[in-house]
This record gives structure tokens, C-alpha cells and sequence, in this order.
């Protein structure tokens, strides 16, 4: 039997063995994951979002269930998580006197959002 020398056996199973690491990627279940957890809001990891980030309307569907700050135009703020945004309205499921209440705001009333 022939004895290969080990830096001559690593250099032949390495690729390999980085073959096999991409293919258990390409898992459909891991692949969601990676896509969910690239998305805005869902990340496990520090992003450049940061609190004060003011969120545009196009954006705020991306921060469901995450914690905000909105300002309307009566000059009221409001603090809570998005529940529900669409082209029309938020709805805000707003801290309210120690408690909770969900709060329905058109988008005409909501002059600006941001991450708390």
C-alpha cells in the first residue's frame, strides 16, 4: 500500500469536502431560511439598521412585528409593531397606558416612521 503524504492528501480531499458544504446549502429548507434571514427586519445578526432609521411606506411591510415610532400628522406619536401595512393604511398594534390596542392609521395621517 502506498503511503500518500498528508499535505498531497489534504490538497485531494479539500475540494471535496467543499463540493459536499455547497451541495447541503442548496437544501430547499436552508435555503429559505438564508432568504428570510437576509431580509430587512428578520436578520439574527447587526445590520446597519439602527434605532432613529426613518422607514418608508414601501419599506414598512418588510418590519412586521418589529417596534416603531410613528409620527402623524395631528403631532401625535405613537410607539408599538406593525401588524398589517397595504397601499392605504397601518395598522399598529400600539402600547397604550400600560397595555395594548390596535391602532388603524391611513397612510395621509402618517407623516413619518422609524425604528425604536
Amino acid at each position: 500500500m502506498h503511503r500518500w503524504p498528508i499535505s498531497l492528501l489534504a490538497v485531494l480531499t479539500l475540494p471535496g469536502l467543499l463540493r459536499s458544504a455547497t451541495v447541503a446549502a442548496a437544501d430547499p429548507d436552508e435555503a429559505w431560511i438564508e432568504r428570510y434571514m437576509s431580509a430587512p427586519g428578520n436578520s439574527a445578526t447587526v445590520t446597519g439598521i439602527r434605532s432613529g432609521y426613518r422607514i418608508s411606506w414601501s419599506e414598512l411591510n418588510q418590519f412586521k412585528g418589529v417596534k416603531v415610532k410613528v409620527h402623524t400628522d395631528s403631532g401625535r406619536t405613537h410607539h408599538g409593531r406593525i401588524e398589517r401595512v397595504d397601499d392605504k393604511s397601518l395598522l399598529l398594534r400600539a402600547e397604550l397606558h400600560g397595555g395594548y390596542a390596535e391602532l388603524a392609521l391611513r397612510r395621509s395621517q402618517v407623516t413619518s416612521t422609524e425604528l425604536e
